[in-house]
């Protein structure tokens, strides 16, 4: 029997897991779209990177943590640490020079983790030993990179930091 509708692609035959929700099955769904990168939502500082990742997604992710350790150095004005140390002292410390504005504490320091986590789970790994990863395990990888550089741009050099 074929399928009349798009829904009938997906959707198993089979009764849901938990009565009212509609059972599908994920792969059909995921198989019939394409693993690509969203350009217009990639930070344009990311973009030479994304132009060469379907190619060599190895290099265009391990290059774009290197690109962005390079901003956060210069606009904080450190230059004795590289990597997590970094990333902290920038914008996790007491007295560190980057910060946003019109959002709690809490949200502050949950951003800043994010940078220390995303480098220490993602960018070490990565550049200290092979992997072999999907080609969607490395778009997740560079989106997650990609959302690093929107939340450096959008932090603020603290007013007694200069």
């Amino acid at each position: 029997m074929r399928p009349d509708r798009y829904d009938d692609y997906i959707y198993e035959y089979s009764p849901a897991p938990i009565p009212g929700l509609q059972s599908y099955n994920s792969e059909a769904v995921k198989n019939k779209f394409p693993t690509v990168i969203p350009f217009h939502i990639v930070d344009d500082r990311l973009l030479e990177f994304a132009l060469i990742f379907p190619q060599n997604p190895d290099s265009a992710i391990k290059d774009g943590f290197r690109r962005l350790e390079t901003i956060v150095s210069e606009r904080a004005s450190i230059h004795d640490e590289v990597g997590v140390k970094l990333f902290s002292k920038a914008f996790l410390n007491e007295d560190a020079p980057l910060t946003w504005d019109k959002i709690s504490k809490g949200e502050k320091v949950a951003r800043a983790q994010m940078f220390t986590g995303v480098f220490g789970a993602y960018r070490n790994p990565r550049a200290h030993k092979e992997k072999e990863m999907t080609h969607a395990e490395d778009l997740r990888e560079f989106l997650l990179l990609n959302e690093l550089y929107l939340l450096e741009a959008s932090a603020v050099k603290e007013p007694d930091s200069d």
